[in-house]
């Protein structure tokens, strides 16, 4: 997201990431890549994608990168009850195999975006403003237990 503050200058304000992943090796070298970038802000880490998207409101990320291949029963419903909100964060998804069943399952969801593991460091970079919600969207409102 893009400011004009005073006197003509503009800033990007650093878009909150929550990013999941079984593979605890890859989460920690994707937080490493992500914290890198200056329009950037992780808020959170999980090993499974169901735990990510309950904590999405409570941590107010913005864009949630998760790896579709450990998603399970649980992260799927979750997933789509997600997509299915107004306000809802960005939501990026992972693969080892673009091609795979799951990658089909989550386009065909409504996620925002697919990405091989290989990719997500150097093509989330500039995207992270295109993915970060308009400043003025539907607050998030947890969904009732």
């Amino acid at each position: 997201m893009v400011f004009v503050g005073m006197q003509g200058t503009s800033y990007m304000k650093a878009a909150k990431i929550l990013v999941a992943d079984g593979n605890s090796l890859f989460l920690l070298g994707a937080m490493a890549s992500l914290s890198q970038l200056p329009q950037v802000e992780i808020v959170g880490c999980n090993a499974t994608a169901a735990e990510a998207v309950v904590q999405v409101d409570a941590l107010a990320a913005d864009v949630l990168v998760l790896d579709v291949d450990t998603l399970g029963p649980a992260g799927w419903q979750a997933l789509r009850r997600l997509l299915a909100r107004p306000g809802r964060p960005r939501v990026v998804i992972t693969s080892e195999d673009l091609e795979s069943q799951n990658c089909a399952f989550a386009r065909a969801a409504g996620v925002d975006v697919c990405l091989s593991k290989d990719e997500l460091g150097h093509k989330l970079f500039p995207m992270v403003g295109a993915l970060s919600p308009p400043q003025d969207r539907t607050p998030r409102v947890a969904p009732p237990p």
